[in-house]
Parts: C-alpha cells; structure tokens; sequence
C-alpha cells in the first residue's frame, strides 16, 4: 500500500512547482508492516501539503503508533510535519501509543484534529495524551469515543 501511495504522490508536483491543494493519504483498513510507518512519514515530510492521513483501521497497535509518531517528529525535540489531521479510529492504540501521540502533539503546531475512536487507550494512556493535547495550541477537535478510559483517565 506505501509503495502505491509513494508513486502516486510522486507524480504530484511539489509545492514550489504549484500544487494546488492539500493531498489527502486514506489508507483506510489497509494492512501496514511496521516499515511502512516510516516510508509514510518520508512522504509527510518531502510533501508538505499532506495534511490529512487517514489510517483507520489499519490494526496500528502501540508499536507501529511509536513508530508512526517518531517518524513524525514526536519524540525529537525538532518540529514535526505539517499535517493537521490524524485519524486511527478502529486500531488497537493502548496508553504506550497514546503517550507516544501525547508527546507528538505537544510538539506539533499544525494538528487540527486526532480521532481515536475505538481503541484500547486506558487511563493511563488517556492522561498522558490529554497533557499533550493541552500544551498543543492549535488543537481544535480530537475524538476518543469507545475507548477503555474511566473519568479518572479524562
């Protein structure tokens, strides 16, 4: 699937050679080995009007959102990428992934919104993503319906 998606944003001219608009990666319920985490943040990074990804349902547990996340930026202190909208509803995210998401968009100035829906992010998981979420000023709307959290946890 990474491999398809790469050629396709291969073709599309960079930003400086007049794309017109934001490009938008739905990898919606494709299977992903976790190297395809880090060919996915190569092309967030070489193509700057990627903003949204979509990989619900994927089956991302909290080793290939590590990944994913430190591919981003998340754990490093530089910038991360542009993109604005994250979507991992319907994975299997657990407080490991949410912690390693918390500390992401703690650092990310352009996310707009993260959709967690349906995932395992406990208590724990849910602090450690509500501390990054409030250190991150653009945050506008995330959504963490259907998860294994307690009002302890929020």
């Amino acid at each position: 699937a990474i491999q398809s998606c790469k050629a396709e944003v291969a073709l599309v001219p960079h930003s400086s050679k007049g794309i017109s608009g934001p490009i938008y990666i739905n990898l919606f319920r494709q299977p992903l080995p976790r190297k395809a985490f880090q060919d996915l943040a190569e092309l967030l990074w070489v193509y700057p009007p990627v903003i949204v990804l979509d990989l619900g349902g994927c089956s991302i547990g909290d080793a290939e959102c590590e990944a994913l996340c430190s591919a981003l930026g998340g754990t490093s202190s530089s910038s991360s990428c542009s993109l604005q909208r994250l979507l991992l509803d319907g994975n299997r995210i657990g407080g490991t992934g949410a912690a390693a998401l918390g500390t992401l968009l703690a650092r990310n100035d352009s996310m707009r919104q993260l959709s967690l829906r349906l995932n395992s992010i406990g208590d724990p998981g849910m602090s450690a993503l509500a501390n990054g979420l409030t250190r991150n000023a653009a945050r506008r709307e995330w959504n963490v319906c259907a998860n294994a959290f307690t009002t302890l946890g929020a």
